[in-house]
């Protein structure tokens, strides 16, 4: 299903985005489903260092048994 982003899990996401802030990224990946890719976002957006684009693929989606 998707589901968006909690309050809860925005706030978790800006504290991992305050610990990447100066990580340097060469590629992000993120599941198309709306609160990885949000998630995604907000890292991506918090990052001092890099700019790079957000590669959205289905594939990366939970899969349930």
């Amino acid at each position: 299903m998707d589901i968006p982003l909690s309050n809860f899990g925005e706030k978790q996401a800006q504290l991992v985005a305050a610990r990447l802030e100066c990580e340097r990224f060469t590629h992000i990946f993120s599941s198309d489903l709306s609160r990885a890719s949000e998630t995604a976002r907000i890292i991506a957006e918090a990052n001092k260092v890099s700019n790079t684009p957000i590669v959205m693929d289905k594939r990366l989606r939970e899969r349930v048994c």
